[in-house]
């Protein structure tokens, strides 16, 4: 498995170290990752010595330094992942997860779930966590600056919410590919299939008020039974 973990968040800065309920949530990830009890080895991608301590306190390993051109903002995670792949020579078939740093609400079942699709598929097929949306998408408003309220699809204005098809989002947790697959891709959507995780385990951690939700979040997972 390989957790990216750059440095020099702007929106929440040093999230990927920054503590939830008093533990590092990269620390955290790596704990769920070994919950998992499916990897052999479990890696982090970082230009940060500072997280590249917290990475090795928790038992992940950081072999090699992030480059300054994989670390800023507009890096996508293709070429973080395929960097890692070509540092540690993976043989092509080896089943590669990136695991996000901030996916600390994830349920370890859902990684272990997401390994054994990948063995199943018969194509090269990236398996990426997916939930789906809480409200029907097909009924979206787009707001002005001045509060006019429009709806993007009118014809579905009439349209019973139960009517509608399901529709999904990337859940932001982890995604699975062989080192080939991810070596010769260039988009993880060119083919990809979905593990669907639980809505209210899937928060993309963009802003205070999400972290704060996700601490709520996991308040409540680690209130629950183990076998839960």
């Amino acid at each position: 498995m390989v957790i990216p973990a750059r440095s020099g968040s702007q929106r929440i800065p040093g999230k990927n170290i920054r503590p939830v309920n008093g533990i590092p949530a990269l620390a955290r990830v790596i704990a769920l990752c070994q919950e998992a009890d499916i990897a052999n080895r479990i890696f982090v991608s970082t230009d940060s010595t500072e997280i590249a301590d917290v990475a090795l306190a928790a038992g992940a390993q950081v072999p090699f330094n992030r480059p300054g051109e994989l670390a800023d903002a507009h890096t996508g995670i293709i070429q973080v992942i395929q960097h890692s792949v070509r540092e540690l020579a993976l043989p092509e078939e080896t089943a590669v997860a990136c695991v996000y740093a901030t996916a600390f609400t994830l349920d370890p079942r859902d990684l272990a779930a997401g390994r054994n699709r990948l063995a199943e598929s018969a194509d090269d097929s990236f398996i990426v966590s997916v939930t789906p949306f809480d409200y029907p998408i097909q009924r979206a408003l787009e707001m002005s600056e001045r509060g006019h309220l429009t709806m993007l699809e009118m014809d579905h204005a009439g349209t019973r919410s139960q009517d509608l098809p399901e529709r999904w989002h990337d859940a932001g947790q982890f995604i699975w590919g062989t080192a080939d697959t991810w070596l010769s891709a260039s988009s993880v959507w060119d083919n990809a299939q979905g593990q669907p995780v639980a809505r209210w385990r899937s928060i993309d951690i963009d802003t205070e008020e999400d972290w704060e939700h996700a601490e709520l979040v996991l308040q409540a997972i680690e209130s629950l039974p183990r076998d839960r």
